[in-house]
């Protein structure tokens, strides 16, 4: 009995795996599925290409209205009344795809507005997810206002 399990323990020491693809085997998983296979891109534009296209740079104008008894936490009405103050901005927007992650900034000015408080600035990043099929993955995105203002008399100095 012995002499049996040293020539299995010798014999069969090794396993050997059997490949796919073949006759008595599936097909391999790079050839029925994008996240193994070998040759697919990570590069979200090559998986979908809405994301290249719509790459750029953008100016839009908008209007966005407050109640001015209370701007942070009062509803706004539905139809604008002696309460409700209008806002007009410019927006440039700049939307950027490298490789297999895309980044977004806004810069807002706000039109009626004193400065520095009429620019307000935001950024968001996405991420390619792991499937390889054009999915993005949206980080948390930031927004901050300009809070400085520089003096031209300064620098002409």
């Amino acid at each position: 009995m012995m002499k049996l399990l040293a020539l299995l323990a010798f014999c069969c020491g090794q396993a050997v795996g059997i490949k796919c693809g073949r006759p008595l085997t599936r097909a391999c998983l790079g050839e029925t599925d994008v996240r193994y296979d070998p040759e697919s891109s990570n590069n979200v534009g090559d998986q979908a290409s809405i994301w290249t296209r719509s790459a750029g740079l953008y100016r839009g104008v908008g209007q966005f209205r407050v109640n001015g008894l209370d701007p942070f936490n009062a509803p706004v009405p539905s139809v604008p009344d002696a309460t409700t103050i209008s806002i007009t901005y410019t927006t440039y927007y700049n939307y950027t795809v490298f490789g297999s992650r895309t980044a977004t900034h806004a810069v807002r000015f706000l039109d009626g507005v004193p400065p520095p408080l009429n620019v307000v600035q935001s950024s968001a990043f996405t991420t390619s997810s792991h499937e390889k099929d054009g999915t993005m993955l949206t980080l948390p995105s930031f927004s901050f206002a300009n809070t400085s203002t520089v003096e031209l008399d300064t620098l002409s100095g």
